[in-house]
């Protein structure tokens, strides 16, 4: 590719780029002022969705990764945030489970994904991602069962996770991200 066609391509992505300052600019911006990021609703939009999805496949899974374990991983986030899932996950936190049934289901989804690749024809290799995803979501609930909230460093230093292999995890069981007032501070889900 020579010069000229990547500043061509940077003219071009300008323009665009131009174009969307210049018509929100038009019809206006307000800022809503969030003290949290609330998990339980953000993980319902598909931007966010693939975030978690990016998250758990970068951190989980190494260079030579394959697609079929991002489909996988798709799969799994897909039926946590499905509506009906969404709804008994809700229902239970308001009988007091405070995210129980969440982290029974991802478990449940993980164990079941670990059967199904011992029973195929793939490398055992296959199996560590989900193995480690199983070891690592049975500490972070272990530890709030005893914290109604925690910073991450905290809950990094207590579990022996790095924060990386956290965060997608508090995501997607629906998990508040204070990022204002208390910053970096990770709440147990609540219902609405």
């Amino acid at each position: 590719m020579t010069v000229d066609k990547i500043k061509i391509i940077v003219e071009n992505k300008m323009r665009d780029i131009e174009f969307i300052i210049e018509k929100v600019s038009e019809r206006g911006c307000h800022d809503i002022y969030l003290e949290a990021d609330d998990y339980s609703e953000l993980r319902q939009k598909r931007e966010y969705k693939d975030l978690i999805i990016g998250e758990f496949y970068e951190t989980y899974f190494l260079p030579q990764r394959h697609e079929f374990d991002w489909n996988i991983v798709s799969q799994i986030v897909e039926l946590i945030t499905s509506p009906d899932a969404v709804k008994f996950i809700e229902l239970s936190i308001a009988g007091g489970l405070a995210g129980g049934a969440a982290y029974d289901l991802m478990k449940t989804t993980i164990l079941k994904v670990l059967e199904l690749i011992k029973n195929s024809d793939l490398p055992e290799s296959h199996r560590k991602p989900y193995a480690l995803m199983s070891s690592d979501l049975n500490k972070i609930r272990k530890y709030f069962k005893n914290h109604e909230s925690s910073r991450i460093n905290e809950i990094e230093k207590s579990i022996g996770i790095p924060r990386e292999r956290i965060y997608p995890f508090l995501k997607i069981l629906g998990f508040i991200h204070q990022r204002r007032t208390n910053s970096c501070l990770w709440c147990k889900p609540e219902v609405g």
